[in-house]
């Protein structure tokens, strides 16, 4: 099924792009995307590895994909945001979900450093650096974000 949609196996996804998973999603619905993106393997290798480097692109796709998402899914998810907060902030504050419906695009989850599969190798150097990053967010569409955010990391020990 996969492949039938332009999902290759993870070492031949450099076709998927956020324009093309977007269709997908508008035309399949974002749980059966995901899931095939999953099964595929090019959800870890080319999804959450973009959202992760702070592609924003991709973390703009965070809405959409997080509608797709289950347990696994949303953990990586919610972690890949983690990763990028402090290389794209403002992409990162403009997909979060204030109103915490979606657990992983929530400030408690996106702005908290909890890293669920491993911490980075510097937590005290992540935090200053993503506080650091939000902190320099002036767009003021995104304030409710960023102060939600830094509330959340600077309740972080």
């Amino acid at each position: 099924m996969a492949a039938a949609i332009g999902f290759a196996p993870a070492a031949h996804a450099a076709t998927l792009s956020p324009s093309s998973l977007k269709d997908e999603i508008d035309k399949r619905g974002a749980k059966a995307v995901v899931d095939d993106l999953f099964r595929s393997g090019a959800w870890e290798a080319v999804v959450i590895a973009q959202i992760q480097a702070g592609s924003s692109p991709w973390i703009n796709l965070a809405p959409l994909l997080s509608e797709g998402t289950d347990a696994s899914t949303s953990e990586e998810l919610g972690e890949s945001l983690i990763y990028a907060l402090p290389k794209a902030p403002e992409a990162v504050l403009s997909v979060l979900d204030l109103s915490r419906a979606s657990i992983p695009r929530a400030p408690d989850t996106v702005c908290s450093a909890a890293f669920f599969e491993g911490d980075p190798t510097d937590p005290r150097g992540y935090k200053r650096a993503a506080i650091e990053a939000v902190s320099h967010v002036n767009t003021p569409a995104l304030a409710s974000a960023k102060r939600a955010c830094l509330d959340e990391l600077e309740a972080v020990r």
